[in-house]
């Protein structure tokens, strides 16, 4: 069975070493893991709900969490760029979003809502949020 991964991108280190030659793909490859939740369900159920139940996959949803957090960050650190982090932003959260939702599927809300609070507990937030962030 094929069960989409996401590698983690240093997007900050990237950014700030000029590295941007390796992000064209970044769009490209978070559609196709986005089409790629919705074909998990083809695969036994069992293989799903082992998958959304590893460790391998708290490690993805952590990891994915960190990268919109990161990219949120990167909004701040380098404004003349808020239109590419604006739209990786979107990107990984359509993936987290699309992956969310075939977790519900299989495994109900409550289970979704108590990996989002498993995860939320590590997570580094800067509070308040700047007017006009949320756009």
């Amino acid at each position: 069975p094929c069960v989409p991964c996401l590698p983690r991108l240093p997007l900050l280190h990237a950014a700030q070493h000029g590295e941007e030659s390796r992000m064209p793909t970044y769009a490209a490859l978070l559609k196709i893991l986005t089409h790629g939740c919705r074909n998990l369900t083809l695969n036994s159920p069992d293989v799903v709900t082992r998958f959304f139940q590893s460790h391998q996959f708290f490690q993805l949803f952590l990891n994915t969490n960190l990268i919109i957090d990161e990219l949120w960050l990167l909004r701040e650190e380098y404004p003349h760029k808020l239109p590419e982090w604006k739209s990786k932003h979107r990107n990984i959260w359509d993936f987290r979003s699309s992956l969310l939702k075939t977790t519900e599927k299989q495994l109900g809300r409550d289970w979704v809502q108590n990996l989002k609070e498993k995860a939320d507990l590590g997570r580094v937030r800067k509070w308040p949020l700047p007017a006009g962030a949320g756009d």
